[in-house]
């Protein structure tokens, strides 16, 4: 159980105390018999986690007396196997009493640990994958992060306002303890996209940080995407501005490209700004979700729906009945601005939604519905994933196209000559070689 490692930086699994006497356990998803009050404890239900209940039973009672003699004498006759950097680490307990949690501990000693195994008899046990100065401090701040075991994943284009996140602000987070930093190469970086790999290097360098990434393969990769980005008129990324608007709508800049794609498609590309203003005020009403996965999809394609119509809620996803209907959390459906709310449940589907449940196929009747029994397990989670008809396209579509580009440039500078209409006649002479190319007249019958 100690290698479970439940205690991550910036969690604080301490026991919440409620009015019935009852506690609960919030980020190990114990829940106490008193009704939910919080977001997380609706999402959970809504989810299908079953609530713990405390309750007098002898022979639970019986049965737990048995458990911890059993535990008291593995304490007492076995040496307890410690993690690498034991007096850093953070140590936690829960105890056999529903809702009993002690942490923030820290031991110096491995006879201290052992006299409190030995002393309390905890039914479980839990070390951090990180470290501290001061494991035992009783708050996160006072502990002193030096490290961790885990590399800690951050999508920063995820993270409120991360498109407008400044050069300067992630090199703070690197001078602050970050190692790994997400990027992209030009010009496919920058912009609502993820910062340059080469402005992050070059400038972590001059702060005196190692890169280590071989610069001298990417180069060649930057430069042919700037060459079919220029040639087919795609946008080049730069570096986003400032923008205030982004605090307030927080779509993630992966979604914004989406919402671009969804408006381009019915010929309103213009109305991106439009969109987003109105993912704003969507969020509101839907009581300010987090802009994460899926959420952030509700509210981003119902904005872009509502701007295309050019009415509110005239037409409404599903995913976004489902919301309203509490299918979501009821907490999280009952932060929904009621008339916008009624708005939602006021049509036909809504009423299919009342008592509907996720279905729950078997891969063969999934596999079936999606090209029947033949279908590969590649095929089949592809089509499941991207979606049949996408799939479908893919292997109906024509051959990729061919690109003459900047490592070509020959190549390039003779396309570029061919078109022009006061060139009639070109010649190419290299050592041991010599090319004449000439623009004839069609014959007309």
């Amino acid at each position: 159980e100690k290698d479970h490692r439940d205690l991550r930086p910036g969690h604080d699994p301490t026991v919440h105390r409620v009015a019935d006497g009852h506690s609960r356990i919030s980020d190990l998803g114990w829940v106490s018999a008193a009704p939910s009050h919080t977001r997380g404890e609706s999402l959970r239900a809504g989810l299908g986690w079953q609530p713990i209940v405390a309750a007098s039973d002898p022979g639970k009672e019986a049965t737990i007396q048995f458990l911890r003699a059993q535990f008291h004498r593995y304490y007492d006759s076995t040496k307890p196997s410690l993690p690498d950097r034991f007096g850093r680490r953070e140590f936690g307990f829960m105890f056999w009493t529903a809702g009993m949690v002690q942490r923030h501990l820290g031991f110096s000693k491995e006879e201290e640990l052992k006299a409190f195994l030995t002393s309390r008899v905890p039914a479980h046990a839990y070390y951090s994958s990180a470290y501290y100065e001061k494991p035992g401090a009783p708050t996160m701040e006072e502990k002193g992060w030096l490290g961790a075991d885990l590399i800690f994943d951050l999508d920063a284009d995820h993270l409120p306002g991360g498109k407008a996140l400044s050069y300067p602000v992630m090199l703070e987070a690197v001078k602050l303890g970050i190692r790994i930093i997400n990027t992209g190469i030009p010009p496919l970086a920058d912009g609502s996209a993820l910062p340059s790999i080469f402005n992050v290097a070059r400038n972590l360098r001059a702060l005196g940080y190692k890169t280590v990434i071989n610069e001298d393969v990417l180069h060649p990769v930057s430069d042919h995407f700037n060459f079919i980005a220029r040639r087919e008129g795609f946008p080049l990324g730069v570096p986003a501005e400032y923008d205030e608007e982004i605090y307030q709508h927080q779509v993630p800049g992966g979604m914004i490209s989406n919402l671009g794609h969804q408006l381009r498609q019915v010929g309103k590309q213009a109305d991106l700004q439009k969109a987003l203003e109105e993912t704003s005020r969507v969020r509101v009403e839907f009581g300010y979700p987090i802009m994460v996965t899926p959420l952030s999809q509700f509210v981003g394609s119902q904005a872009a729906i509502n701007v295309i119509k050019g009415e509110r809620y005239a037409e409404v996803i599903d995913q976004v009945i489902q919301y309203a209907c509490g299918l979501w959390g009821a907490e999280a459906a009952s932060e929904v601005v009621l008339n916008i709310r009624d708005k939602i449940l006021d049509r036909p589907r809504a009423k299919e939604f009342a008592n509907w449940e996720p279905p729950q196929p078997s891969i063969e009747e999934v596999r079936n519905k999606l090209g029947g029994p033949s279908l590969s397990d590649d095929e089949l989670l592809m089509r499941y994933v991207v979606g049949k008809d996408d799939v479908e396209a893919l292997r109906t579509s024509s051959a990729p196209k061919e690109y003459s580009d900047a490592r070509k440039p020959l190549l390039a500078l003779l396309r570029k000559l061919a078109q022009r209409k006061d060139c009639n006649q070109i010649y190419v002479r290299k050592d041991g070689l010599s090319v004449t190319f000439e623009k004839r007249a069609s014959s007309k019958s």
